[in-house]
């Protein structure tokens, strides 16, 4: 049998799949996303237990988006959905659990637009910088949208908001509302709620504590996450949020509605992210060193969530 590849620095889960890299089977995480009561998850957790990964495949499971694109000049872009290319990432769960889970979940495969952005990487050293790296991330998620702008579904109001995102000509006010405003959008165009999933959330929050913007950073939050979020159940069909840790004394996400917030004590979700006493030795089995399982417990070992021996 042919060994694996070793996905190291790979968080993009279609890479991984389609690449043939070792994957730990944790599709069972998206089952309990969906069975979960909440519409707004809250998953806080340490570095390096694969969050962002776990965010990438929970895009490809819900998005009903094809690949999407930014038309170089004199490319037609489509004018509605339907002349879109459907989506084909359905395949890459065809041999993990969560294909054997049920119809109830099968169905919300490939259903829902959704949009995913990740802070990771906003980390700068003062509050200008942080908003302008801020304002592109926004402007790529807007601009994989591009095909809206050729539809009937925008107002010529909402076709100027739309062209300033992407031409990073909005003011503070226009980006604070990007989130809720770009959610109304692809709801109406694809006639389906929204999957909204945010990693990371507070990466920029600690790099404005220890720079002297935070003032700036938690208000520009506050009004993008919290705002964005708040009363927009007949939009909203799931969100899930990762980040280090809980941001509760600012209220980032005061007057939410339907928010489950799951930290390490939480006994729900505890085996998604990282790796569990079994998953581990299965490893090194796998590639035929179980005599090194003392050795990666000394250096592995030692976290616990929600009850459960967790390995990073």
């Amino acid at each position: 049998m042919k060994m694996r590849k070793l996905p190291i620095g790979v968080s993009d889960f279609k890479d991984i799949i389609t690449g043939e890299y070792y994957y730990v089977d944790k599709t069972l995480f998206i089952k309990e996303v969906i069975d979960s009561g909440d519409k707004i998850l809250l998953l806080p957790r340490p570095r390096r237990f694969g969050k962002t990964l776990n965010m990438s495949m929970l895009k490809y499971y819900y998005d009903c988006c094809p690949e999407r694109f930014v038309p170089v000049q004199n490319d037609r872009i489509p004018s509605n959905k339907n002349e879109l290319p459907s989506n084909d990432y359905k395949h890459l769960f065809d041999t993990l659990l969560i294909n054997n889970a049920g119809k109830s979940y099968s169905e919300k495969m490939g259903k829902y637009p959704v949009i995913f952005i990740t802070f990771k990487d906003i980390k700068q050293s003062d509050w200008e910088t942080c908003f302008n790296k801020i304002k592109q991330l926004i402007q790529d998620e807007y601009s994989l949208h591009y095909y809206l702008l050729s539809s009937n579904i925008l107002l010529p109001s909402e076709m100027e908001y739309f062209e300033k995102m992407i031409s990073l000509k909005g003011d503070k006010g226009d980006y604070e509302n990007s989130l809720k405003r770009l959610m109304v959008y692809l709801s109406r165009y694809y006639g389906e709620r929204v999957v909204v999933l945010i990693d990371e959330y507070d990466m920029p929050i600690h790099a404005g504590y220890n720079s002297g913007y935070y003032d700036e950073i938690i208000e520009f939050m506050r009004n993008f996450l919290g705002g964005g979020l708040k009363d927009m159940d007949s939009y909203l069909e799931k969100s899930v949020m990762t980040g280090i840790m809980r941001i509760a004394r600012e209220s980032i996400f005061s007057g939410l509605n339907n928010q489950g917030v799951y930290t390490l004590l939480s006994q729900e979700f505890n085996n998604w992210f990282g790796f569990t006493h079994n998953e581990v030795k299965n490893m090194l089995d796998d590639f035929n060193i179980p005599a090194m399982y003392d050795g990666v417990e000394l250096w592995y070992n030692g976290s616990i969530f929600g009850g459960k021996v967790i390995y990073n």
